[in-house]
């Protein structure tokens, strides 16, 4: 089937872009069922893989202070762990949501992620990729928005930016988790609506009683052990972890080539296109369940468990034919993606 759209109408769409009419159906039908099938032993599997790795290079890290004989040979290899311990991946689970609850609530408190807060706020993000006036994370901005012309003159300045992208890749997952500052000012410790309801009070005391768990092991580890050492092998890491994640949110939905979209002509599938697969590279890809480089397979079938996601992305690639997107080079849209405009049934970046 193949949608036929007027001249008045491809004029509403930016660039004349056809919008895809393949139907969930059709492109699942494209992928083997079996690719489908979740497997609680694999799950498992790759946590503990991942715990177990976390662990022993924790371990290591005990040596560093004592074993090594100069300072510059210990700065070095801090910076070591903090990079590889901020890159080890923690990533539908299992069949069983009692079994997921369990396991998500500890890995997003050990985090310090507000795990059914956030829960809630991703799946909404996946509903509404793509639509401009309800997206949840990487909130687009019209032109009216960004006050364009002309930009402030501060915001030209190249320390500015470097000062913004420091903020975003170090504290800016934290805001985001307290108050969403790139959109309506909720944060993901109280049931505000619009974002989340308030009948949800329950799930979120619960979240945040693992937060304050979380937290209360760090403090008595800093009053056992010093708040350096807790700085040093957790809180650096978690810099790191941090910036992973905004870097990642960042590039996988902001790109010249990703079409947004308002009103009817918006579904599903359409927004969950609206997204790029690009590679960190092979070993960051492992380390981290090539969670960048299947990222479009994740947002199509986001139950469909990560660790087919790989062996997935070639059929769906085959499928969605022009509408698939990928990009090997991950660049940085800073200047190049900065609002789209105000009226349009389909829209795309502009600097």
């Amino acid at each position: 089937m193949h949608l036929q759209y007027s001249n008045q109408q491809i004029s509403r769409f930016e660039r004349n872009y056809e919008p895809m009419d393949l139907t969930i159906k059709h492109i699942r039908g494209a992928i083997p069922k079996r690719l489908f099938a979740r497997n609680t032993d694999m799950s498992m599997i790759y946590r503990v893989h991942d715990l177990v790795m976390m662990a022993s290079i924790f371990y290591g890290a005990t040596w560093v202070d004592t074993s090594l004989p100069s300072p510059e040979l210990k700065a070095s290899v801090w910076v070591i762990y903090w990079l590889v311990q901020g890159t080890v991946g923690l990533d539908s689970f299992s069949d069983y949501k009692i079994l997921n609850t369990m396991v998500g609530w500890i890995l997003h408190s050990a985090l310090l992620i507000t795990y059914h807060a956030w829960q809630q706020s991703h799946s909404k993000h996946h509903k509404n990729t793509g639509m401009v006036t309800k997206l949840v994370k990487n909130v687009t901005l019209t032109r009216s928005q960004a006050g364009l012309p002309p930009l402030p003159i501060y915001m030209e300045n190249p320390l500015y930016s470097l000062l913004v992208i420091l903020f975003l890749l170090t504290i800016g997952w934290p805001f985001y988790l307290i108050m969403n500052f790139m959109s309506p000012m909720i944060s993901h410790f109280w049931p505000t609506p619009p974002l989340f309801d308030p009948v949800q009070k329950m799930t979120f005391f619960y979240s945040n009683c693992g937060i304050a768990l979380m937290v209360s092991i760090l403090a008595y580890n800093s009053h056992q052990f010093s708040c350096w050492t807790v700085i040093k092998f957790y809180g650096v890491p978690y810099l790191i972890v941090n910036g992973w994640m905004i870097c990642y949110d960042y590039v996988q939905h902001t790109d010249p080539n990703v079409p947004y979209y308002r009103g009817a002509i918006w579904n599903f599938q359409r927004g969950a296109i609206a997204t790029v697969d690009r590679s960190s590279g092979k070993l960051i890809d492992e380390l981290h369940h090539h969670m960048a480089s299947s990222h479009v397979c994740h947002h199509m079938f986001s139950t469909k468990p990560f660790y087919h996601a790989v062996e997935a992305s070639p059929y769906l690639k085959e499928v969605l034919g022009e509408y698939y997107l990928e990009d090997k080079s991950t660049p940085i849209f800073l200047r190049s993606c900065i609002f789209v405009e105000d009226e349009g049934e389909i829209v795309f970046f502009k600097q």
